[in-house]
């Protein structure tokens, strides 16, 4: 084999072995990158609120419902009502996510979502139950979960 061919030969081979480590060290790069996004945004703590509310029959009913749960009472089709969360924060910054999940989760509206809350800080959230004009009476239950993550990025 010529001296020509075997040098041409031998690049080739580089080339190919630095474009396989180019490759090698990107995947290596993505990977941590990912490892590090999945483990700073574990959530520090989740806080899980029952939610209740009761749809009753006709629009002259009025009820107060109280408890240990976020009752919403009575509310006729068509009308809406508020609760209110205080959170506060007394160690790191931390992203704040609120997430309703059930029956009436659909219903549910939050002032704020996906914020930072800072050391120090205390913040009311309002959420605000709309029921619909057609919605049947009867009970129906939802949850709120409040999670705090340490990664506020």
């Amino acid at each position: 084999m010529p001296m020509q061919e075997r040098i041409a030969k031998n690049l080739g081979i580089k080339k190919a072995k630095f474009l396989l480590f180019g490759i090698l060290l990107m995947l290596i790069v993505l990977f941590g990158i990912f490892a590090a996004k999945f483990i700073f945004e574990k959530p520090r703590s989740i806080t899980d609120y029952a939610m209740e509310i009761h749809v009753v029959a006709s629009q002259n009913e009025i009820g107060v419902d109280s408890g240990p749960k976020l009752n919403f009472g009575w509310i006729s089709p068509g009308s809406s009502a508020m609760r209110f969360v205080d959170l506060g924060n007394p160690g790191q910054n931390a992203r704040v996510k609120l997430t309703a999940s059930g029956d009436f989760a659909k219903w549910v509206s939050v002032s704020e979502n996906n914020f930072v809350i800072k050391t120090g800080e205390k913040k009311e959230i309002t959420l605000t139950a709309v029921v619909p004009s057609d919605a049947e009476p009867g009970n129906y239950t939802a949850n709120l979960s409040i999670e705090f993550f340490n990664n506020i990025f």
